[in-house]
């Protein structure tokens, strides 16, 4: 795997600790028991070495949080770039058209853009 790349777990601690903004690999591995514990260790202590996350030694567990959660929108930008030649509107009706998306979902994305209009 390219160390640019993110992977599937890498994705869930990302989402994770945006939601709870700190854990430990264990309260991970509470969420995510179809990984090895030793396995979600690894991974966030790769993260942590790409710069992704930052962390600080309590008792004798680590603590993660995202280092930076101004990276999300950049790792977004790069899917965009990567995936849809840099065009907002392929991602965006690509999200639309390929997934499960309610009435309401569709309601809230129209609210959007007649606020962006009326800009």
């Amino acid at each position: 795997m390219n160390k640019k790349q993110f992977g599937e777990l890498e994705w869930t601690i990302i989402k994770i600790l945006q939601t709870k903004g700190k854990c430990s690999v264990k309260d991970i591995h509470d969420i995510c028991k179809e990984n090895a514990y030793t396995t979600i260790m690894t991974v966030m202590s790769r993260m942590y070495e790409k710069g992704i996350l930052t962390r600080y030694k309590e008792g004798r567990n680590y603590i993660y949080s995202i280092k930076d959660k101004r990276q999300i929108p950049q790792l977004l930008e790069n899917i965009k770039r990567h995936l849809f030649s840099g065009s907002s509107f392929e991602m965006i009706s690509y999200l639309i058209e390929n997934s499960d998306i309610s009435q309401k979902e569709l309601e809230k994305i129209e609210n959007i853009l007649t606020k962006h209009n009326e800009k």
